[in-house]
């Protein structure tokens, strides 16, 4: 069994410092975040406002993995009670259906794809996933850090 701590959510400086993404996305600026950090635009589960979020990430074709790096991560509350998002992937805009990953197969999947989408030391650093780690090592990090899918919605 794996042992880690989960971590608080961030506060103060280290907050405003962890949205530069967004903020560089937001104005262009894409270039150096796209191979491995995507915009996510949803609606804030209270206000019904949309928020755009920086979120490190996995793809698959259509299909598009994240994994919160918080236990109680705001952006993955939001995105279960709605999942109707657009994803941004550099100049690429996705309208999108979140679902929670709850097979262990699909999660352990979504972790490995994670792992080499942020490299072997962000993934460590994290996500708690390193490239040895066995199915089960992997499914028991994401009893406490939840994975989201997002698949392309078909245009109507």
């Amino acid at each position: 069994m794996v042992s880690f701590s989960v971590r608080n959510k961030p506060k103060g400086m280290y907050k405003f410092f962890s949205r530069i993404p967004a903020y560089l996305y937001m104005v262009g600026l894409s270039k150096p975040f796209e191979s491995n950090t995507l915009l996510l635009e949803t609606k804030r589960r209270r206000s019904g406002t949309k928020v755009k979020i920086p979120l490190g990430y996995a793809r698959n074709g259509n299909i598009v993995y994240s994994a919160s790096v918080y236990q109680k991560s705001d952006w993955y509350q939001n995105v279960l009670k709605n999942p109707e998002v657009e994803i941004q992937i550099g100049k690429e805009h996705l309208k999108a259906h979140a679902f929670k990953v709850d097979d262990l197969d699909e999660k352990a999947d979504a972790y490995r794809a994670i792992t080499i989408a942020q490299g072997e030391k962000g993934a460590e650093r994290y996500y708690y996933v390193t490239p040895e780690m066995g199915d089960e090592e992997i499914g028991s990090i994401g009893q406490n850090l939840p994975v989201i899918r997002f698949e392309k919605r078909s245009e109507e």
